[in-house]
């Protein structure tokens, strides 16, 4: 079965996209791409949401100071603080728009 994508998020930094059918999840930021299930996805957004509310302000703002863990344990991300705003809000949108879409697929007619 090929995926078929449901775009959530484009911009400037990446991407985040949704598979119609199997649920993962795929992310591009800089220059690194990541798939991951659902529940993944979710747990990424969390860890990234409660690090971006952490205080960075003692570092340099594009300094590469912070480990970001991902749902694959071979996979880091190395960001600035920056870098994890920017992440934080790509995410964020993401996020909202599959809310969005899910409301919307709950009115739907047939």
């Amino acid at each position: 079965m090929s995926c078929s994508y449901q775009s959530l998020y484009y911009g400037e930094e990446g991407y985040v996209v949704r598979c119609n059918q199997c649920s993962h999840y795929q992310l591009a930021f800089i220059s690194t791409m990541l798939t991951m299930s659902a529940a993944g996805f979710h747990a990424f957004y969390s860890k990234v949401k409660c690090l971006a509310f952490q205080s960075h302000t003692n570092s340099n703002q594009d300094a590469k100071t912070i480990l970001l863990g991902t749902p694959s344990p071979d996979v880091h991300f190395v960001l600035s603080p920056t870098e994890l705003k920017r992440l934080h809000q790509m995410l964020e949108e993401a996020d909202n728009e599959k809310r969005v879409q899910d409301l919307l697929y709950l009115f739907k007619i047939e």
